[in-house]
C-alpha cells in the first residue's frame, strides 16, 4: 500500500503534495491498484500541475497516458514509479518504501539513458551488471540479456553500436535495459516521441506483447495512432484533471468525437474538470441502473468516474470489477472492462520465467564493485571518442612548445647565469597549464550523461561508486598530460637541480591537475547542459591568474585581498614550485652577483662593515623580491596537504550536486 501525506510548502523550486495517496501494488500476479484520494503536485508558482486522481490496473495491462503537453502526465508517471518524491510523508508499497523496490520497478525517462558509443549488447551487458543482484551469475546474466534482445527484436541487431541505430531502435535498447530485471511494473515516458508512425506502430505493438503475466506496462504518449492497442486509456486535461479514465474503444463516444485526435480539440473546447464531473455523473447514472449504462449522448458508456473535488466518504480500501466508487473519486471498472480482459486473455501465454521477477538476494553490489564496473566502461566510452581523446592529449605538446618557444633555455640556472624573474614567469605558465589541462578534461563528463546517471542513481549504483570511476580514468589522463607537459618543458629548459627536485615538481603539478580536474566535476555536476559547463570553466580560471601570485605579488595585496587569495589553489602549487627551486636563494643570489657581495668574506672585513653590507643586502633583496620573505619557504608536505584539501572540498561538492534532479 501506497500512501503519502504532505502539507502545501512555501514557494520553491517544483516539489511534490500529496495528500491520502493510497496505491497498492502486487508484486505477485495479483491485481494492481492505484487509488488517489488527493493527489496534488503544484510547481512555485502555486499552479496545480496534477489533481485528484484516481486510477486502476489488471496485471497484464497495457495502459496510455495521454493529453498535451504540460497536462500532468509525466508528474504522474514519475510519481507512480517513485522518482518523484512527495515533500513530506512517506511513500509506501505493501508497508514499504518505494526507494527499496527500484529494482522491481522499471522507468524510462523521456531523455535517453544509452551511452552512443557502446553497442546494444555491451550497454545491456553493462547494465545487467549494475541493475542485477550481486550473487547473479554471469550464465544468468547472459540470458537477461539474451531475453532482452528477444524481446525487442533487436537480436541482429546486438553487436551495431547505438549512435548508428534508428531512433525507434534508441528506444528499444533504453526499455530492453529495464527489463533486465524483469519488473512487474513498467513507466515508460514518451517512448514514441519523434518516431515516424510506422516505427510508432511497432514500438506500441512490441509493449502490447510485454505487457503478460503480472507485468503491468504504463506509457506516457502524445500520438493516438496506436491507443487501440492499450487495454486502458487515461485522458488527462489542463490542471492535471483526469478527464477519462477506461477502455480506449469506448473515449471517443465519450468525448462526441470520431478519432481519437479529435479528443485533444474536445478539451480545448470544454476544461477537463468539466468532462471530469461528467465521468463522474455517468458513474452514478451506471450504479442507479443496477450496473446498466445510463443513456446519453456525452457519457462513454464504459467511462471512469474521476471527480475533480470534494469527495463524500473515504476511499474503498480496494477496487473491484464492476464495483463503484464515484462519490469518493475512485475509478469504476468500465462496463467494457470485459472486453479489455478478453483482449488480455487472447494473447499467447506468457513463456516460462517471462515477466517474472528475478529472486533477490537482497543485496546489491558493493561500492567497490559498481566503482569497477563504471570505471571499465567509461574507459571503453573515452578511448573509443577518438577525437575527443587526441584533442585532450594532443593539446598537451602545443602548449608546452608553445611556453618554451617564449623563454630562453637557460633560465632555470642558478645565478649569474639564469634569470630568476623568467623563472618566475615559467613557473607561472606551468600551473596555468596544469589548472586549464585538469578543468578542460572533466567539464563535461557529468552533464553530458545526466540523464543516465540519474536512472542508474534510482535503481541502486551509488554516486560515489560513479564519481570514483571518473576519477580513475580521469586521473590517469592528467598523469600521462603532465608527464608530457614537463618532459617538454624540462628537457628543453632543463633546471640546474637534482633529478628528485623534477620529480617533485611533476608531482605537485600532477597534483594540481587532480584539483582543477574535481573543480571541472564540481561545474559539470551543477551545469544544465555541455555549453554551460564549458563556458564557465573559463571564469574558474580568472582566480587562478589573478591571485596565483605571479602577476600581482601576495606581499603587495591589500592584507583582506591577500587572505582571500589563499583560496586561489593555484597559488599553493606556484609556491611549493618556487619553493622546490629554491626562488628565494637564487634571488638573493641575483643580488649579489649584481653588488659583487662576496657574503664569505664579510667577517674577514670586522663585524661593524659586515652588519652594513647585510643590511644594505636585505635592503636590496625587499625591494627585488616581491614576494616577500616567506613565500617561497612552504614546506613542500604542507603544500601537498592544502592541495589536498581543495581536492577534498570539491570532490565533496561535486558528490553533493550528483544527487538526483527532480
Amino acid at each position: 500500500m501506497l500512501e503519502s501525506r504532505a502539507t502545501p510548502a512555501s514557494p520553491a523550486p517544483p516539489r511534490l503534495e500529496a495528500r491520502d495517496v493510497s496505491v497498492r501494488v502486487g508484486m505477485s500476479p495479483l491485481r494492481v491498484s492505484f487509488v488517489g484520494e488527493s493527489f496534488l503536485v503544484r510547481d512555485q508558482t502555486r499552479r496545480q500541475i496534477l489533481a485528484k486522481t484516481s486510477l486502476s490496473l489488471d496485471p497484464g495491462e497495457l495502459v496510455a497516458l495521454v493529453g498535451s503537453s504540460g497536462s500532468g502526465k509525466t508528474t504522474l508517471l514519475r510519481a507512480l514509479a517513485g522518482i518523484t518524491r512527495p515533500s513530506s510523508g512517506a511513500v509506501l508499497v505493501d508497508g514499504r518504501p518505494v526507494s527499496s523496490l527500484r529494482r522491481d520497478i522499471g522507468y524510462l525517462p523521456q531523455d535517453e539513458i544509452v551511452h552512443d558509443r557502446l553497442s546494444v549488447v555491451e550497454a545491456l551487458r553493462y547494465a545487467a551488471r549494475l541493475r542485477m543482484p550481486a550473487r547473479t551469475s554471469r550464465a544468468e546474466m547472459n540470458e537477461a540479456v539474451a531475453q532482452a534482445l528477444r524481446d525487442m527484436e533487436l537480436e541482429k541487431r546486438a553487436r551495431i553500436r547505438i549512435e548508428s541505430l534508428s531512433g525507434g531502435e534508441r528506444k528499444r535498447v533504453g526499455v530492453g535495459i529495464e527489463l533486465l530485471s524483469r519488473p512487474n511494473l513498467l513507466f515508460l515516458d514518451e517512448p514514441t516521441t519523434g518516431l515516424d508512425p510506422g516505427i510508432e506502430s511497432r514500438m506500441m505493438a512490441l509493449l502490447r506483447g510485454l505487457a503478460t503475466g503480472p507485468r503491468t506496462i504504463v506509457v506516457a504518449t502524445h500520438a493516438t495512432k496506436s491507443l487501440s492497442v492499450c487495454d486502458k486509456l487515461a485522458v488527462i486535461g489542463h490542471g492535471g484533471h483526469v478527464a477519462y479514465y477506461g477502455p480506449p474503444e469506448q473515449a471517443t463516444a465519450f468525448f462526441g468525437v470520431g478519432a481519437y485526435d479529435d479528443i485533444y480539440a474536445a478539451l480545448d473546447r470544454r476544461p477537463a474538470h468539466r468532462w471530469r464531473r461528467q465521468g463522474a455523473a455517468g458513474a452514478r447514472a451506471v450504479e442507479a441502473n443496477g450496473g446498466e449504462a445510463a443513456a446519453g449522448p456525452d457519457v462513454g458508456a464504459g467511462a471512469t468516474a474521476v471527480e475533480g473535488n470534494g469527495a463524500a466518504g473515504p476511499a474503498e480500501p480496494e477496487v473491484r470489477a464492476g464495483a463503484s466508487t464515484a462519490a469518493n473519486g475512485a475509478g469504476v471498472a468500465p462496463a467494457g472492462a470485459t472486453e479489455s480482459a478478453s483482449r488480455r486473455d487472447t494473447r499467447p501465454p506468457d513463456p516460462a520465467g517471462e515477466g517474472a521477477p528475478l529472486p533477490r538476494s537482497g543485496r546489491r553490489r558493493g561500492a567497490f564493485a559498481q566503482a569497477a564496473v563504471l570505471s571499465e566502461r567509461y574507459l571503453l566510452l573515452f578511448a573509443r571518442d577518438r577525437r575527443n581523446f587526441l584533442l585532450l592529449v594532443g593539446q598537451v605538446p602545443i602548449i608546452a612548445v608553445a611556453i618554451v618557444s617564449v623563454f630562453e633555455s637557460g633560465i632555470l640556472n642558478r645565478p649569474p647565469g639564469g634569470d630568476p624573474q623568467k623563472s618566475i614567469e615559467l613557473l607561472f605558465a606551468l600551473v596555468t597549464a596544469a589548472v586549464w589541462l585538469g578543468s578542460i578534461d572533466a567539464a563535461r563528463e557529468v552533464v553530458k550523461e545526466r540523464s543516465v546517471l540519474d536512472r542508474e542513481g534510482a535503481i541502486g549504483v551509488r554516486r560515489l561508486s560513479y564519481l570514483a570511476s571518473k576519477l580513475v580514468v580521469l586521473f590517469a589522463l592528467s598523469a600521462v598530460q603532465m608527464a608530457l607537459l614537463c618532459g617538454i618543458i624540462f628537457t628543453l629548459i632543463p633546471p640546474d637541480e637534482p633529478r628528485q627536485v623534477i620529480t617533485l615538481m611533476f608531482g605537485v603539478l600532477t597534483l594540481t591537475s587532480w584539483v582543477a580536474i574535481a573543480m571541472g566535476l564540481l561545474v559539470s555536476a551543477a551545469a544544465t547542459s555541455e555549453d554551460q559547463a564549458t563556458s564557465v570553466i573559463p571564469l574558474t580560471l580568472i582566480p587562478q591568474l589573478l591571485f596565483t601570485g605571479a602577476l600581482v605579488p601576495v606581499a603587495t595585496m591589500h592584507p583582506f585581498v591577500a587572505k582571500l587569495s589563499g583560496l586561489a589553489y593555484g597559488q599553493w602549487t606556484f609556491a611549493s614550485l618556487g619553493t622546490s627551486l629554491n626562488m628565494k636563494a637564487r634571488i638573493a643570489g641575483e643580488i649579489d652577483a649584481e653588488s659583487g657581495v662576496n657574503l664569505t668574506a664579510l667577517e674577514a672585513i670586522g663585524p661593524d662593515t659586515a652588519a652594513k653590507i647585510r643590511e644594505f643586502r636585505a635592503e636590496q633583496l625587499s625591494r627585488v623580491n616581491e614576494f616577500g620573505p616567506t613565500f617561497f619557504s612552504i614546506p613542500q608536505v604542507d603544500a601537498y596537504a592544502i592541495l589536498g584539501g581543495f581536492l577534498a572540498a570539491f570532490l565533496l561538492g561535486a558528490l553533493v550536486l550528483l544527487r538526483p534532479r527532480s
